[in-house]
């Protein structure tokens, strides 16, 4: 695993005065990780907006508003059940890919409670591009013309497999990983995919999903501290949780930036 780098925090003066090296450490480690912030809600707030005038988001100036939200992890606690430091708690996800209309692009995560020991409840983060480049070239150009579909709520959503992302325009993949069921392949080259074409995709789709979960070398990992600001890229990169603490001991807000105000 890869360590996520640390960058100090000097405040909202220095962020404002030095866009330019912001948005490049944003754009070359898919994150920005400040520490001790110790940001309360108006501050976030601050900082989320920024960062939507700085890489094209929602909250941003023009239009401040944005749900936020919190994070303590008791829905993965069922029954109170404990997660070994080394397990996922938290499973890996891309945030909401089948709302291709309205990306998630970025989010502040605010470490308000950290009462843990040190290394648990850690984020790990794969970059889809990464995923993408390790493509052989005929599996990247037959995923590049895939759109798949995912039912969501008893509603149909979708979504391609391949995006292009909306700063770098470099190719990203976007598999949705989560409980909701099974992709299939709605289209190919913006027609109905033969059955030959519906199991490649399926055998690529596994491909890619195990090695998510099983390719240790392209994986980063954030160790928290109470205090701690992340911008992660989102559009860029999946996610998961480690365990190995308790309920009430760990609370992350949250505040996510997309294409669009929220409808959803």
């Amino acid at each position: 695993m890869r360590n996520i780098e640390i960058t100090k925090w000097n405040g909202l003066d220095h962020l404002e005065n030095n866009k330019d090296y912001y948005k490049k450490i944003f754009l070359n480690n898919k994150i920005i990780a400040f520490r001790n912030v110790n940001a309360d809600k108006n501050l976030q707030q601050k900082i989320m907006i920024y960062f939507g005038d700085l890489l094209g988001w929602v909250p941003n100036s023009l239009n401040p508003n944005g749900p936020d939200y919190f994070e303590d992890h008791h829905k993965q606690m069922v029954n109170r059940s404990f997660v070994e430091k080394n397990e996922l708690m938290l499973n890996w996800h891309i945030e909401w890919v089948q709302f291709e209309e309205n990306p998630h692009y970025g989010a502040t995560w605010n470490m308000t409670q950290f009462d843990c020991d040190y290394d648990t409840g850690n984020t790990l983060f794969i970059d889809t591009s990464e995923i993408y480049n390790l493509l052989d070239k005929e599996s990247a150009e037959f995923l590049d013309k895939c759109k798949v579909v995912l039912l969501y709520k008893g509603e149909k959503k979708e979504f391609n497999y391949i995006k292009d992302h909306w700063i770098t325009g470099e190719k990203c993949v976007r598999p949705h990983m989560s409980r909701y069921g099974p992709l299939r392949l709605a289209e190919f080259d913006k027609r109905i995919p033969t059955k030959i074409e519906e199991k490649k995709f399926i055998e690529l789709h596994h491909s890619i999903y195990e090695n998510i979960y099983n390719n240790k070398e392209i994986v980063y990992i954030h160790r928290w501290e109470k205090g701690d600001l992340l911008v992660p890229d989102l559009f860029k990169f999946a996610h998961a949780v480690t365990g190995g603490f308790k309920e009430n001991e760990r609370r992350l807000d949250g505040i996510f930036g997309r294409l669009h105000t929220p409808i959803y």
